[in-house]
């Protein structure tokens, strides 16, 4: 478990902080809630508090496209899950929520139960910005978990989770830092422990990363700067092997976003100028 806030998950939504400020015409996403949940007027960039036009300028200049697929992972499944709530979903389970604003922002969730689950630290202090940025917020239960050393079963009681409502999971950001065992025992929770036709959308490490063995500099050198964290990346799929993962487990593979689907979908107008990093793929489940 980690020592305090995750680091990995203030990255992020300092990304989003960052893209929310673009001219609408120009971003990709939006998040009303992400310079709130980030402390004071700086930024957090690796492990630095630095003025918002340099940590841009340090993204781009020394993780290339990460920015980019981080914004186009959280317009990825805000469709998805808007599109899964409109399609009758009852229930929202975010696993390893981070500083996530979707039950706050997406109007479709104010009226299902949401929960979200995550480390005890990310989450305490998580729960301190909510109360500060939007106050109080019944339809959300907050539950937290060890991934590393506790199971899905034992945190998510009664009280919390109905294993027979029609779920979304929502795991974003969150399997590259588990290892084997943890993904698997979550995969099998969604499978066992959710009602038919639930949904699971989850991002991935694409193994050669994983491995080392990347032609991207870039994505070398981040899985080589994260083993030097409190969080290095640990897990990774071979995505041309994504729906014989998934399909072993008892879950139906349904859609699969890799960097150039992400690249076509949401950065064709900006020719050429904007692209995702090709370290990581988008896959979207079903339980049959």
């Amino acid at each position: 478990m980690t020592e305090g806030p995750s680091l990995s998950a203030r990255v992020v939504a300092s990304s989003r902080a960052i893209e929310s400020q673009q001219p609408v015409g120009m971003r990709v996403c939006s998040d009303p809630y992400a310079r709130c949940f980030l402390r004071g007027r700086l930024y957090l960039i690796g492990e630095a508090r630095v003025p918002e036009h340099v940590g841009v300028w340090l993204q781009r200049r020394f993780a290339p496209g990460f920015h980019d697929y981080f914004v186009a992972r959280t317009r990825f499944i805000d469709d998805a899950l808007t599109s899964a709530v409109g399609d009758g979903v009852t229930q929202v389970v975010i696993l390893g929520a981070g500083y996530d604003s979707r039950a706050y922002r997406i109007p479709a969730l104010r009226a299902i139960k949401v929960v979200e689950v995550d480390q005890p630290a990310t989450q305490q202090d998580k729960i301190a910005r909510v109360r500060v940025c939007i106050g109080e917020t019944p339809h959300v239960a907050f539950v937290p978990i060890d991934f590393t050393t506790q199971s899905l079963a034992g945190a998510l009681t009664a009280e919390t989770y109905d294993r027979t409502a029609r779920t979304f999971f929502l795991w974003e950001g969150v399997t590259p830092y588990i290892d084997a065992f943890a993904v698997d025992a979550t995969l099998a929770f969604i499978r066992e422990s959710s009602g038919s036709g639930s949904i699971a959308v989850f991002d991935y490490l694409d193994e050669e990363a994983l491995l080392g063995r990347s032609s991207h500099r870039a994505v070398t050198a981040w899985v080589s700067r994260t083993r030097r964290t409190r969080e290095p990346v640990r897990f990774g799929i071979d995505p041309s092997q994504i729906g014989k993962f998934v399909g072993e487990r008892g879950l139906k593979p349904t859609a699969h976003a890799a960097a150039a689907d992400l690249n076509e979908r949401y950065f064709k107008p900006f020719h050429g100028h904007r692209a995702v990093t090709p370290a990581f793929a988008i896959a979207q489940v079903q339980v049959p």
